[in-house]
């Protein structure tokens, strides 16, 4: 899909799919889109897992903590997209 075609079917303006794919950078939208703060998803990229996000997946925070050692910087950046997608 490309970048358009992730921004239209999220709904969420292009240039801030762009920071959030190239910077990890989280714009107010995307945190109101999953319903948590944008400091729950950019400590999510950057490797911590929080109580806001775990509840966002569903599940607990050791899990949410164990999902992001394995996935990585960018498995983290597209379970978010794949999570508005």
């Amino acid at each position: 899909m490309s970048l358009i075609g992730v921004s239209n079917s999220a709904g969420i303006p292009k240039n801030q799919v762009t920071e959030l794919i190239t910077k990890g950078k989280v714009s107010s939208s995307i945190a109101s889109k999953l319903n948590t703060t944008k400091s729950s998803i950019e400590q999510f990229i950057n490797g911590k897992a929080t109580a806001g996000f775990a509840t966002v997946l569903g599940t607990t925070k050791t899990a949410t903590q164990e999902l992001r050692d394995s996935i990585g910087w960018e498995g983290a950046i597209g379970l978010i997209i794949g999570l508005r997608v």
